[in-house]
């Protein structure tokens, strides 16, 4: 099962490296899923993280005081929030003392402080959306047994960061960059829904030319596609290097007796 992990800045990064270990850790069945380590080399950026996001069952949103306002930080925890019908939205708050300090969208989510009695019912609610559930008695053991680890790694990454002294981003940079994103969501969803919908009418095409002509001629040897062939298919042609259906040749009609 997937558990989506959002970051945004070098403390950010730190905590969901920390957290996509622990909660393998704890919870063996899940895959958590981390941006800067989990796309591969050459993948399209935008597209795997879509993929992923549509995947996802859980999301964790690793908030601290410099991107509780970052527009990508907002992005993909609303994506999280428009997936499956399961998915659970899980705010952490690193260096926020209170849920209230949060402002929306996150604030409507299940907000997360690093307690362990937080942390327990966070990973409780990851147990909830196993396909198999690990056993009460048994989660609880495990959690036990890798909280420790978890809290001083968790407090020594908060303690050691230093801000950066670098200037933030403009609104209007960051922004654009979450608008271009969106615009080549929008386009790999018409492509899917174009590939989808060329195979739909590709069969319904084939069942109906197999009622018209008989299915030894519409299923016949070298026909198209794999094993369900139509051969009266022309050369690829059009969108996407599709080819045209084309109706199949006809006999000459009878010449009428003199």
């Amino acid at each position: 099962m997937k558990v989506f992990i959002s970051w945004s800045g070098e403390l950010s990064l730190q905590v969901a490296q920390l957290l996509k270990s622990w909660v393998k850790c704890v919870l063996q069945a899940t895959e958590p899923w981390l941006s800067s380590e989990d796309i591969a080399k050459g993948s399209v950026w935008s597209n795997e993280i879509n993929e992923q996001l549509v995947k996802t069952s859980v999301g964790i949103i690793c908030v601290t005081r410099e991107n509780a306002t970052a527009p990508w930080i907002h992005f993909e925890a609303g994506a999280l929030a428009k997936g499956m019908a399961q998915n659970r939205v899980c705010p952490l708050l690193i260096d926020l003392d209170k849920p209230t300090e949060l402002g929306l969208p996150l604030s409507q989510f299940n907000v997360t402080l690093p307690t362990k009695k937080d942390m327990l019912r966070l990973i409780n609610t990851i147990n909830e959306s196993l396909k198999e559930k690990l056993p009460e008695n048994i989660l609880q053991m495990t959690f036990e047994g890798f909280w420790p680890k978890f809290d001083d790694a968790f407090k020594a990454a908060v303690s050691n960061y230093k801000p950066s002294t670098k200037p933030p981003r403009s609104s209007e940079e960051m922004t654009e960059e979450i608008l271009q994103i969106a615009r080549q969501t929008q386009s790999a969803l018409e492509a899917m829904w174009q590939e989808q919908q060329f195979e739909k009418d590709t069969r319904e095409a084939a069942a109906k030319y197999a009622r018209t002509f008989g299915l030894v001629n519409a299923f016949a040897a070298d026909a198209f596609g794999e094993g369900l062939g139509l051969d009266y298919l022309s050369p690829p042609v059009g969108i996407m290097g599709r080819s045209k259906i084309i109706p199949p040749p006809q006999s000459a009609p009878e010449k009428p007796p003199a």
